[in-house]
Formats: C-alpha cells, structure tokens, sequence
C-alpha cells in the first residue's frame, strides 16, 4: 500500500463516525507490514466496543512482541482510560501463558491498582506455578490487592492454597474475607466448623459461611442451615438451601434419613413460603436444590410450586423425585394441577399419579384418555395400566375401541401389562373385539392377545393366521415366535409363503428369534425374496445364530444394488465371524452406499493383512469424504508402520480439510509416542 493509502486509513481512526473508525482498524493489516504499538493502542482504547474488540482480536492472531506486551501490560494502570485498561485485560487474559511473566512483575513492582489488576489476571491465566507467587500476597499491605490474590488462588483450583486462606481468615476486613470464603468453596475445602460460626456473626459473609458448611460432615451443621432456611435474606437463604442439599449427598444413609425427618419437622408455612419463592429464582442451582427440599417436607401445598417449576426441563427428573418424595398425599393438589399446567406437565402429572394409585384420581386420569393431545392420552392410558387392577380393564377396552394411532397405543400398552398378572381376564375382555368389522381395532385387539399370549392361548390365536388382514397377520406370526408354541417353526415358514411381505417379513424376523438347523433352512430360503425388507429381517437372523453355511448363502447378497440389504449381508457375516473369501468383501468397497462401505472397514480387521490392507486402500481412495474418514480412524486403531505408510501417502493428495487435519493430527500423536 502507497504512503496516501495508510495517511488515510489514520485518518478514519479519527472520525467521529463509529463504522469509519472500525473499517479503518480492520484495514491496518492491509496498509501496514507491521501496525506500531501507538496505533494498536490507540484502537484499544477507542470508545466503541466493537473498535476495541476488533483491535484485540488483531493482536491475538497477529502474535505479540516483547514490547507491545509491555506496553499492555503498562495500560493496566491507565487510571483515566478504563475502555484501554479493560481492552488490555481481555487480551492479557486470551494470551494465556505468554502474559504470565510481566503480570507477576507488575504484581511485584506496581502500585496498588496494578497490583490488583494483575493479581485478577493471573487467577484468569495462572496454573499451579503461579500458587506460590500469589501466595506472598496474601499479606499484602493493601485489603484489595489481598482479596484479589484470594480470589483467584480459588480460580486456578489448587489445593495447596487452602491452608493459606484458612489462616488469612480471621486476618482481613470483610472484603478478604469474602474472597478467602469463596476461594475455599471453589476447592471443596472444609473450615473448622468453630471458624465458620464465628464468622456467621458477620452478615455479608453468611451466605458464603452456609455455603461451606456444605462441606461438613458434623451433625451440628444440619440445624444451622435449617436456621438459614428461616434468614431474612434470600441470599442467605438460597445459600443454606444449596448447603443442606450438598450436606445430604455427602452424607451416609442414616444420616440422610435424619436430615430429611428435621426438614418435615420445621417445614412450617413461612419455610415452604420461602422454598416456593426459590423455585422460581433465575438462578438454576438455586432451584435446583429448593426442589429437592421442598420434596423432603412432605407437604402437599409445595406441589403447586414444584409443578410450576416443571416447565424447564431440566428439572423434570428433580420435581419429578420431589412429588414422589411428598407421595400420595399430594393426589388431590395433582389432579387440581392438570388445568393450569402446559403439555409436558400434565404428562409428569399422569404419571405420578398412575404410580400413586388412588381411585380418587381415575376420573381426571380416564378423562385425560380421550384428550385431543396424543402424548397427554398416552400418558393417561399408561396411567391406567399401572394400576394393576382388573377394575380399569373395561375403561381401557372401550378406549381402545374409540381412539386409534398414539393414544391407542397407550391402551394397548396399558392392558398389556395388566394382563401379566391378570390374563385371563384381559383376553375375556378383548376377545370380543376381534369380530368387529374395523381392521385398526381388531389390530390393537390382536396385539394385546398377543402381547399376553401363552401356550394355551393357541386355540385362540391360530385361526387368525388366516386372517384377511395382513397386519394382523403379521401381529399373529410375531406371537408365535415370541411364545413358541409346538409346531411354531413350521408355521413360520409357511408364513413366508403369505402374499404380503408384511406378513412375510414378520415370519423372517419371528425365525430370527429362534434357533436350529430348520430355523436357518427357512431364512435362507427368505433370502431370495422378492421384498427387500424379508430379506433383510432373514439376514439379522442369520447374523446372530448362523453358520459357516448359512455364510455361502448370504455372501452373494453383499452386492445387492439395494443398500439396506448389502449393510445387512455385510453387518451378518461379520456378526458370524466369515474370512473365507476375504475378496469378495474387498470388492463390496465399491458398492454405491457408502454405509455398505464403512460396513466392511468395520469387521476388516479379521481378515489376512492383505486384504485388510486393501480394503483400506480403496476406502482411502473413495470419492467420498466420510469414507475416507472411516478409513482413518480404522488405521488410527491400528497405527502399524505399514497403516502409517499408506496414511502418509494419502495425505499428500487429500482435499478435504477435515480428512486432511486427522490425518496430520495422527501423525504427529505418533511422532509424539
């Protein structure tokens, strides 16, 4: 750039307009073989924060010499320039390491704001060989500078530090004290528990002083907290909530019994008052632990507030334990919840109360049945089931009769697991069904037959082999390889003769369930069906209970031009362990599906190492990125000098970035090792 180009570009550092100043910094590298110091601190300190910004951005991808560090680290103690002065802290901070040194010499050397400041950033950038360096400051002359050395000793987390801020304690005004407080939490130190009460006199340090004693694994610690519960102050109160969660989790069994009892014992109504307004703090941890107090109280009015709660769910789980801590009490205040909450609320309500079990909740529960909301009517029709009575058998029957898709599922699911303990009374109720002229509910009606079935259900289920509706055929065939009645397998291979490959893929996975040598005949004759997805269901079968064999059959299947059924043929014989004719799978590397391909690098690793070798070679070779990218991870298992050889050639005419950067990466952890 001409000597005019950058007398402009200095120029727009100066203008009054924001958008001219940033246009002008970002030119910097363009008219400059090396921008001066002067002009990177100038745009340092301008009085925009996008200017700053990019001006830092700058110096951090653009290195830093000695000097420009110095003269940063030098802008620490700008006490007119606070846009400079915070500008150079992010910037030390983001340079990590290299700013180690000059921050502790101006920790050394400074006056009192340089000192704090520098103090503040080595907690940001330090690691365990700045602990003893900041620890000769913890008596520093100036309380400031003391509560920053403090402060960041917790930051970089070593341990070493914590005798030291015990004993800086009872030395410092509040300030320090605050920060040593702090500081001891962030290293999960433990106070004596005479320190902490002492200190508890102090107010602006009791919500730190409870924090701590979280920490504590003395009885007396427990009551103290509860005391908390009842503080004026919702910082101390937040504090001593979070103390007493982390006391419980610390503690064994019996003493979490203990705690629990003395939370119902003072939970009066000021106390859960207090708990409901932290459920509905900002704070995530504030809630988090004001939800599981609120559960050890017993009381079902903290209900309202714990569902209220529900609706991040991140707390599902933690409301969830509450409710079931507070238990069945809490039915009545549930069932009033249903028509104030969203979705996923009345969900968690169903829920609860299908584990509770009281009759007064079955009319709310059958009335969330037949809810335009699928997943609600599910949860209702699940609700149902759990209550494991006879008595709800017709409600769900007739549910069933009247809605279809999800929310008859549920129904179908919930007379399901009713009827392991009371069959016969299911079948009673749903045979019936199956005469209907509607296939949907004939359907759900055979699925919960089947879902029942036993041996001496036989008679009635084999009839419907010959039903005209092939998804019920298909529901059939499938009990009959779960339940295995005693000519089942004979069954399922006239099953694979059915006309429909519903019906007959089906039979192919119910053969997969079971094993001997007519077992395998049957699928392998499904190998050659015409539908795709029969012989892929024959394949999983073969997989997991094959035999060298069986292997012949499926080998040819591996260049199937359908690539569900290639993966499958590979996915088989690799689950059957196969190396007969390692070529033949060298050759499925150009099939068109590249999930086929990745399919065969997973199980290369059992063949001769030349045509492993081979196989990796061509996937290397593949026009397809996320191939090669298998390709590499499979040699980075593996990492013989051979698999490096070849990865290094590789490298040399790789286009991709991504394949590209783990190919270098290996290579240099290899290097390394």
């Amino acid at each position: 750039m001409s000597e005019s180009d950058r007398q402009l570009v200095m120029a727009a550092l100066g203008s009054a307009v924001e958008e001219i100043r940033h246009q002008a910094v970002r030119r910097l590298p363009e008219v400059f073989d090396a921008v001066p110091e002067e002009i990177l601190l100038q745009a340092l300190s301008d009085e925009s924060w996008r200017v700053r910004k990019l001006a830092a951005q700058m110096i951090i991808e653009g290195g830093v010499g000695d000097e420009l560090l110095a003269a940063l680290v030098g802008a620490l103690g700008e006490q007119d320039n606070a846009g400079l002065r915070n500008s150079a802290t992010e910037v030390l901070i983001r340079l990590g390491a290299v700013a180690r040194q000059p921050l502790v010499d101006l920790l050394r050397q400074g006056d009192r704001d340089e000192r704090k400041f520098a103090a503040d950033i080595l907690g940001r950038v330090g690691d365990g060989s700045t602990v003893e360096v900041l620890l000769e400051f913890l008596n520093d002359e100036e309380e400031n500078v003391r509560a920053a050395v403090a402060e960041s000793l917790g930051i970089i987390g070593d341990r070493r530090a914590v005798g030291p801020l015990r004993d800086a304690l009872d030395k410092g005004g509040v300030l320090m004290q605050m920060s040593c407080l702090d500081s001891l939490d962030r290293l999960d130190a433990e106070v004596p528990l005479d320190q902490l009460q002492a200190l508890a006199r102090v107010g602006p340090l009791r919500p730190l002083v409870y924090r701590l004693m979280g920490h504590q694994d003395e009885e007396q610690v427990v009551s103290i907290l509860l005391e908390g519960l009842g503080s004026p102050g919702r910082s101390e109160r937040a504090a001593a909530v979070r103390a007493l969660v982390d006391c419980y989790r610390r503690a064994d069994r019996r003493r979490q019994v203990e705690i629990r009892v003395a939370v119902t014992r003072i939970a009066e109504d000021e106390i859960c008052g207090r708990l409901e307004q932290m459920l509905e703090s900002t704070e995530a941890e504030e809630r988090a632990a004001a939800a599981v107090v609120s559960g050890w109280t017993g009381r079902a009015e903290m209900v309202s507030g714990l569902l209220r709660a529900a609706g991040d769910e991140r707390m599902q789980d933690l409301i969830r334990e509450a409710i079931e801590a507070i238990g069945p009490r809490s039915t009545d205040r549930l069932v009033e919840m249903l028509d104030e909450i969203g979705r996923a609320g009345r969900v968690l309500v169903l829920e609860l109360l299908g584990r509770f079990r009281r009759p007064e909740s079955l009319p709310r529960i059958l009335e969330m049945c037949l809810s335009q909301e699928s997943e609600v009517a599910e949860a209702a029709q699940a609700a149902l089931g759990s209550f494991g009575s006879p008595a709800v058998i017709p409600t769900l029957v007739d549910l069933m009769g009247r809605t279809s898709g999800r929310a008859g599922q549920g129904a179908v699911r919930s007379l399901v697991l009713i009827g392991q303990r009371f069959h016969d009374e299911v079948v009673d109720a749903v045979r019936p069904m199956l005469d209907g002229e509607q296939d949907s509910i004939r359907r759900a009606a055979a699925e919960v037959l089947c879902g029942v079935a036993r041996k001496s259900d036989v008679d009635t289920l084999a009839p419907l082999l010959g039903d005209e509706d092939p998804g019920l055929r298909a529901v059939v065939i499938r009990a009959v390889g779960r339940v295995g009645w005693g000519d089942a397998v004979e069954r399922l291979r006239i099953a694979l003769a059915d006309e429909q490959p519903e019906v007959r893929a089906a039979a192919a996975w119910a053969l997969g369930s079971r094993v001997g040598p007519e077992v395998e005949a049957a699928l392998r004759v499904a190998l050659g069906d015409s539908d795709p997805w029969v012989v892929r269901e024959a394949l999983v079968g073969l997989g997991q209970s094959g035999s060298d064999e069986a292997a012949e059959s499926i080998v040819p299947l591996i260049d199937h031009p359908d690539g569900s059924v290639a993966i499958e043929a590979v996915r088989a014989l690799n689950r059957i362990g196969w190396i007969e004719q390692p070529e033949r799978l060298v050759r499925a590397c150009l099939h068109s599906d590249p999930e086929v391909v990745k399919e065969v690098l997973a199980g290369c690793d059992r063949w001769p190492e030349q045509e492993r070798i081979q196989a990796l070679t061509m996937a290397l070779d593949d026009e397809r990125w996320d191939v090669r990218m298998t390709a590499v991870r499979k040699l980075e298992v593996s990492k013989t000098p051979r698999d490096l050889q070849i990865l290094a050639q590789r490298l040399a005419r790789e286009p991709d970035e991504l394949v590209r950067e783990s190919i270098e990466g290996l290579l240099r952890q290899v290097g390394k090792e």
